[in-house]
């Protein structure tokens, strides 16, 4: 199986399945560069919807077979059933994986026997009140480590509305994600899962008309080592795309701490030490790879957010 770099679905595009206008201007590639898009068949849906849902995403997927260059598909099923009902209608050929919800230690099993010699890659989501738990994260990372399912995980995803859900509070309009309780959960995530070699993306940003702010929200998400950030509407993704390019200057910072023989070096009026900064670099070249860098490359525009349904 191909490694899929988590950067490479860092910039996803979050789309109901039901919303076939959306889909359409996926084929039709009017949202620029969109790198990966989620099929959602769960919370952004009605439990009455489903069987449309996947109705559309079976004439999506059948127009995607006969066109080039569309983004990474991964599909959120409703629940275990709702997976196993996916892969029995078939038609699945082209999909990059699928975007595991409520992901919780004691459904691993019954994940990995759905998903018991499928090809696809997975992204696990978590969003239950096991998230809070730093010793019940610690048991799950540790499981998916060890666990069948290990190579497949391109990612985890963090459920940030979910999250807040469970405490029954909503973001701020004024605020981060990270000025809430949530700020706690996102450090001790990223301190759990990014050491034992697991990818995070960031929980979504639901004030649509804010750019400021999201824009001071991307930044906390790159500070805490998070891979991208999942766009509900298509006018975020230039936001986050241009958010997660590196810089001039930390490219040239990467690549001298890898190059360089000295055990400690200055470099750009910075100290660099290849023995502690050398995984900080190896990600910022991958980053590069699939971001670019900053002052060289066009933002994609995904339009107005008044279209949003």
């Amino acid at each position: 199986m191909e490694r899929l770099s988590p950067y490479a679905v860092g910039t996803t595009l979050y789309v109901p399945s039901t919303a076939w206008k959306y889909m359409e201007n996926i084929l039709a590639g009017k949202y620029g560069v969109l790198p990966c898009v989620t099929l959602c068949l769960e919370d952004s849906i009605d439990s009455g919807e489903v069987a449309r849902g996947m109705e559309c995403i079976g004439r999506f997927l059948a127009a995607a077979r006969q066109s080039d260059g569309l983004p990474h598909i991964f599909i959120r099923p409703r629940d275990g059933d709702n997976l196993s009902a996916l892969l029995d209608r078939g038609g699945l050929e082209g999909i990059a994986g699928f975007v595991l919800p409520k992901f919780r230690l004691v459904d691993l099993p019954d994940w990995e026997r759905r998903l018991r010699g499928e090809p696809y890659l997975w992204m696990p989501t978590l969003e239950t009140a096991d998230a809070f738990d730093p010793a019940a994260m610690r048991e799950l990372a540790d499981a998916l480590l060890a666990g069948p399912g290990r190579e497949r995980i391109v990612a985890l995803r963090t459920g940030g509305n979910d999250l807040q859900q469970q405490l029954g509070v909503r973001r701020s309009g004024r605020h981060t994600v990270y000025e809430g309780p949530l700020g706690y959960v996102l450090g001790m995530l990223s301190t759990i899962f990014l050491p034992r070699g697991f990818a995070l993306t960031a929980p979504v940003f639901e004030l649509l008309d804010d750019e400021a702010l999201l824009a001071a929200e991307l930044e906390r998400d790159i500070l805490h080592g998070f891979c991208g950030k999942t766009a509900i509407h298509p006018a975020q993704l230039g936001h986050i795309q241009a958010a997660f390019r590196v810089t001039p200057e930390e490219a040239a910072t990467a690549r001298a701490i890898l190059e360089k023989e000295k055990a400690v070096f200055r470099f750009d009026g910075r100290m660099c030490e290849p023995a502690t900064h050398s995984h900080w670099a190896r990600k910022i070249l991958e980053r590069r790879e699939v971001f670019g860098e900053s002052g060289t490359q066009a933002e994609p525009d995904g339009g107005s957010a008044a279209g949003l349904p």
